[in-house]
Order: structure tokens, then C-alpha cells, then sequence
């Protein structure tokens, strides 16, 4: 589906924006965020494609069915972000790149039928989210959901792993005694220390 790159983009951009210029936020707040850019950015994307591409022939419960699963996509790819960015700092962008895009477009099997991927991809296309992502989309728009309900449990793992994940590292970092504030020189008044 042309508008999956732009579900992609809302995710982990807006997590990187959050982990780069927003790291002072709470993880509950930056979730928050994230959440919002999940169902924002697909909408917008998935207008933006109608527009020129038409609705694929889907009536009002199809078009909320391929809005979900894009929306758990993006929250996804959001999530990568974030947990990303709790086990390897500043230096987590590669990790997300490699995660997000470098495994994930070319497993997904969306340029190409995954039977013609070459023997690696096709191994990475039966567990990797993008492909869960892309087969359940396939399912809905062409084949009225049949066959869905097993990609769609790939993604939900994937979803589900992602955000506990995260949780327990945001729990730990919580708990984690936090370095000792700068001590403050007491002031001087009149050559007396005022305390």
C-alpha cells in the first residue's frame, strides 16, 4: 500500500523528534504522542492516497479496518523508536533505521510476492512486522479479511513485545537512583554563610 512508508514515517520520526528534542518528557507523555501521530498520520496518508489512488472499492468498515491495522503499524514503529532510544541513547537512529527500514521494506513483499524473495527475506518475511503489516492490508482490501487473522497476530506480537519491553526498561530507568543534584554553595552575606 502506497501510504505504509508514510505510516512508517509518522512512527519513528515522531519518536526521534521525541527521543532527540523531547527527552525531558515522561515516557506516559511521549506514548501519548506517539498515539496521537498513530492515528493522525495514517489518516492524512491514507487521504492524501484516496485522493489519487481512489479507496481500493472499500466502503466505510473496510477503510476503519485498514486505518486499525495502519495505526498499530504506526504506533509500532513509534515504539521501536522509543525503546530504541532506552537501550542505546543518542546513538539508537541506526538501530531504528536497520529495524524499520532496512529489514522491513524489503521483507514485506510489497514490491515483489514474497514466494519470489530470495530465500533470506522470505525467512524474515514469516516474522517481521512490516510483512504482518503489509499481508493484512492485502487481506482486506482484496480478499474481504480471509487469511488475515495470522498476520494480524504477527503484528500484535510484535506491538504487544515492543511496548512491554519499553515498559520495563522505563520502569527500571525509574527506579534507577538518579545522579545527585548539583550542590549548591551557600550564600555569603557579609562574609557569613547564610544557610
Amino acid at each position: 500500500m502506497p501510504f505504509q512508508a508514510a505510516a512508517v514515517d509518522a512512527g519513528y520520526l515522531t519518536s526521534t523528534i521525541l527521543t532527540q528534542a523531547a527527552a525531558h518528557l515522561r515516557l506516559r507523555t511521549k506514548y501519548a504522542i506517539i498515539a496521537g501521530a498513530s492515528v493522525i498520520g495514517p489518516v492524512i496518508a491514507f487521504a492524501i492516497a484516496s485522493y489519487f489512488l481512489g479507496t481500493y472499492g472499500l466502503g466505510l468498515g473496510g477503510m476503519a479496518q485498514v486505518l486499525g491495522v495502519a495505526a498499530a503499524y504506526t504506533f509500532l514503529c513509534g515504539t521501536i523508536g522509543i525503546l530504541s532510544q532506552q537501550l542505546l541513547g543518542a546513538n539508537a537512529m541506526m538501530l531504528v533505521m536497520a529495524l524499520v527500514v532496512f529489514l522491513n521494506f524489503p521483507s514485506a513483499g510489497g514490491a515483489v510476492p514474497a514466494s519470489m524473495l530470495p530465500d533470506f527475506w522470505q525467512f524474515i518475511h514469516s516474522f517481521w512486522f512490516g510483512s504482518g503489516t503489509l499481508e493484512t492490508l492485502r487481506s482486506i482490501v482484496y480478499f474481504e479479511g480471509h487469511g488475515a487473522v495470522r498476520w494480524l497476530l504477527q503484528l500484535g506480537i510484535w506491538v504487544f513485545l515492543a511496548a512491554a519491553f519499553s515498559a520495563v526498561f522505563g520502569r527500571r530507568s525509574a527506579r534507577a537512583p538518579r545522579n545527585p543534584a548539583v550542590r549548591q554553595e551557600p550564600v555569603v552575606d557579609s562574609g557569613v554563610p547564610v544557610i
